[in-house]
C-alpha cells in the first residue's frame, strides 16, 4: 500500500509537495478512498481464507491465488522505452496473472508505455490496442484491481 497521508507531517516528511486531508479538513471518501479499497481487499482475503477447511490452508497461498487473477487474461508488451523499468514491471505483471511478451503479436491486449512515439506503442495505437501508462500495473497491483484502461490511456496528443 502506498504511504497514506493524512496528517501535515506526513507531506514533509516524505517529501510530497501536496496538502494533507487535515491541512484541507476532509476525509477520504468513504466508498473510494485508498483506505476503503484497501478494506474491501482485505475482507476478499478474509473470505476466501475462510471458505475451505484449515487445516492446511496458508494465507500466502490465498493471496499469491487472488493476485494472480487481476491481470488474467491481459497479454501485454512493455514498450522498450521503460527500459530502467522494465524487470520490476514484467515481475509486478506476472504476478497479476498477465502474459507478458517480448514481441508485438496480434493476442497481444495491452502495451505499457510512457510514451506515444515508441514502435509498440505505435503498433498498438494502429492495431487498435490498448495503450496504457505504466501506472496501470503500479495502480492495479496497488488497488488489487484490474483498473480501467481509459483512466491510463496515452494518446497521440499527449
Amino acid at each position: 500500500m502506498n504511504r497514506y497521508i493524512f496528517f501535515n507531517s506526513s507531506c514533509e516528511n516524505f517529501g510530497y509537495k501536496c496538502k494533507s486531508l487535515a491541512a484541507l479538513r476532509i476525509d477520504e471518501s468513504e466508498a473510494d478512498g485508498p483506505l476503503a479499497k484497501i478494506l474491501k481487499v482485505l475482507k476478499h482475503i478474509h473470505c476466501t481464507f475462510f471458505k475451505e477447511d484449515l487445516d492446511d490452508r496458508d494465507v500466502r497461498e490465498v493471496l499469491s491465488s487472488l493476485r494472480s487473477e487481476i491481470l488474467s487474461g491481459c497479454v501485454i508488451v512493455l514498450s522498450r522505452a521503460l527500459r530502467r523499468d522494465l524487470p520490476t514491471l514484467k515481475k509486478i505483471a506476472k504476478k497479476l496473472g498477465a502474459s507478458c511478451l517480448n514481441k508485438l503479436e496480434p493476442n497481444v491486449t495491452h502495451v505499457v508505455s510512457n510514451n506515444v512515439g515508441t514502435r509498440e506503442s505505435r503498433w498498438a495505437l494502429k492495431e487498435k490496442k490498448f495503450l496504457v501508462h505504466s501506472r496501470w500495473i503500479e495502480d492495479a497491483n496497488f488497488f488489487w484491481q484490474k483498473q480501467p484502461e481509459e483512466y491510463f490511456s496515452i494518446e497521440e496528443n499527449n
